[in-house]
């Protein structure tokens, strides 16, 4: 189980007045969206707890074993396959010696690591928390060329996100969508957000696009797809993030 960092707190104090025919809600602290922007922007690997940045290399270090071991699959050869034919060649598919664009190896990446289902989970928000964030980071990080300081920034921007809106929404969401793939496309695009060093604006129109691209049904539990909902999502976290950084909303 991976502890939640606990460095985001999601909160929103309400006020409703009734009166006979009109129910008033007054919000006095900034909408979620906002909230969840200016932390993304604003967190910085220098201002965190030694033992949450030493859980989070433990966490990516997780992340590769899951992916190596998911990359011995006949599935994960079929979609290295697929998406490495793709260019440019800016990100590394994990397990082959092959390169595709970013949002294309996320693709690949966070499949695969769903794939043998030795990936870290958060059971409070019923979520794996790194097979989404990880493969959009990291994709993106390999195309910047950015540190290791900004990959880990990311990593646990990610986290946080994702996991905030995971124990929203839980346990009611999960007996339909599977997390992994819903609130994970939050923490991709967040995560992918922090590597390109994105405005809050432009953070809050990633997140934007990333809600209109989360899926991720519990149907296709026991099939060869269900590692395709964090391989979707990894990559519309990237896309979200290409996208708002262009001008998208």
């Amino acid at each position: 189980m991976t502890p939640f960092f606990g460095l985001l707190h999601l909160r929103a104090s309400f006020k409703a007045e009734v009166g006979s025919v009109v129910a008033v809600l007054e919000l006095s602290r900034p909408s979620y969206a906002e909230l969840l922007a200016s932390f993304t922007r604003s967190f910085k690997l220098s201002n965190t707890p030694k033992n949450v940045v030493e859980h989070a290399k433990l966490c990516f270090l997780d992340w590769l074993g899951a992916t190596l071991a998911g990359s011995a699959e006949k599935e994960a050869e079929v979609l290295a396959e697929v998406f490495g034919e793709l260019s440019p060649k800016e990100s590394s598919i994990v397990g082959f010696k092959l390169k595709a664009p970013s949002h294309a190896a996320a693709y690949v990446n966070g499949a695969v690591s769903h794939m043998v289902e030795l990936d870290d989970i958060h059971r409070e928000a019923i979520i794996h928390p790194g097979v989404p964030v990880v493969p959009a980071a990291l994709a993106l990080a390999e195309k910047q060329d950015v540190s290791g300081e900004k990959l880990l920034e990311a990593i646990i921007v990610g986290y946080e996100v994702e996991i905030s809106i995971g124990k929203a929404v839980n346990p009611s969401h999960y007996k339909y969508w599977h997390t992994t793939g819903t609130c994970g496309t939050f923490g991709a695009a967040a995560a992918a957000c922090r590597v390109l060093e994105l405005s809050e604006e432009e953070i809050m129109n990633a997140l934007g696009v990333a809600g209109t691209h989360a899926a991720g049904l519990i149907e296709v539990f026991g099939t060869s797809s269900k590692p395709l909902n964090p391989g979707r999502a990894a990559r519309d976290g990237v896309v979200a993030a290409l996208l708002a950084s262009r001008g998208f909303t």
